[in-house]
């Protein structure tokens, strides 16, 4: 779905509409499902993988926290980190930004490079994330509903340095 689509306005529209008129409490459940929705109008595959690779860094963050060892912490650390980067070496590396294997029948001929673009931002987003909880910068997100509550996990750097703020 194209941003200056007719489909995207009316999806905007109503998106808007729902999320002033549902509960405070369901509001983020609310912006997540939009999100993936719109997500999956691009590729159900990378939506999966999307969500997988955000339950890995999620478990390894709370595994690092709950680690009695500095080595335990460091070997979730470095293992998330590797998984991540090894899907986007896959995606640049192996099928090169304009081939997508199987999967390009699924995308619009000139999404095929503005695909890696995503998931580069996601994989940087998600190392800062697992960093900065191996430093103790911030806590890991204990919330079961997770990653349906990303706001920490995809939190700015600002609001992460004031939280009162928000």
């Amino acid at each position: 779905m194209s941003f200056t689509s007719f489909p995207f306005a009316a999806f905007l529209v109503l998106s808007v509409l729902v999320y002033y008129a549902i509960p405070s409490r369901w509001k983020e459940l609310w912006i997540l499902a939009v999100s993936l929705a719109f997500y999956c109008s691009w590729s159900y595959p990378y939506v999966l993988l999307l969500c997988l690779s955000v339950i890995v860094f999620w478990q390894a963050a709370l595994r690092i926290e709950s680690a009695s060892r500095d080595d335990q912490k460091f070997r979730f650390l470095r293992n998330a980190v590797l998984f991540q980067i090894l899907i986007l070496f896959s995606f640049k590396l192996i099928n090169g930004s304009s081939h997508w294997g199987r999967f390009s029948i699924l995308l619009p001929s000139w999404a095929k490079w503005i695909m890696p673009l995503g998931l580069s931002y996601y994989t940087f987003k998600l190392i800062g994330y697992i960093v900065e909880v191996y430093f103790k910068k911030i806590p890991a997100e204990k919330k079961r509903g997770f990653p349906g509550k990303l706001r920490r996990f995809f939190s700015s750097d600002r609001e992460r340095a004031h939280p009162e703020s928000q």
